[in-house]
């Protein structure tokens, strides 16, 4: 069906991999990357988004074999919370995600879309995300 849905599409395409929100909680409560990945890895897209922050990088080693022509979407901010992430957290975890797939390939992100947040928890996050993935660079070109 994406597949589908991006054909004739000529744009780097992103593929949001999305766990549910069952009042604020993942609708999918255990890692399932083993079962999901292997058909995710066929789909004609340039990347594939996961959320990692709320719901743990338990996916991420089912990531080592993702396509050299795919990239790597991670999921830094756990948009259902308005706790604001430490650069640190979200640099280790830009860090795991490094074991498993190229740095060059990771693009860091939300877990999910910001709408749902006030505008100054948004921009507090988004500003933690920045800080944190400036550690993580740091910390990966040593």
């Amino acid at each position: 069906m994406i597949n589908t849905a991006f054909d004739g599409v000529d744009a780097y395409k992103v593929w949001h991999i999305c766990y549910g929100n069952q009042g604020g909680n993942p609708g999918v409560q255990e890692p399932r990357g083993q079962d999901m990945f292997p058909f995710a890895f066929q789909a004609n897209v340039d990347q594939i988004h996961i959320e990692t922050m709320r719901r743990g990088p338990g996916d991420l080693p089912h990531l080592a074999k993702l396509p050299e022509h795919m990239d790597l979407g991670v999921g830094v901010i756990d948009v259902k919370s308005l706790v604001i992430e430490r650069p640190e957290e979200i640099a280790d975890r830009i860090v795991e995600a490094a074991r498993y797939v190229p740095a060059e390939r990771i693009c860091v992100s939300t877990d999910c879309g910001l709408l749902n947040l006030k505008r100054e928890h948004a921009q507090k996050k988004i500003q933690a995300l920045v800080e944190g993935a400036a550690l993580a660079r740091e910390r990966l070109s040593r």
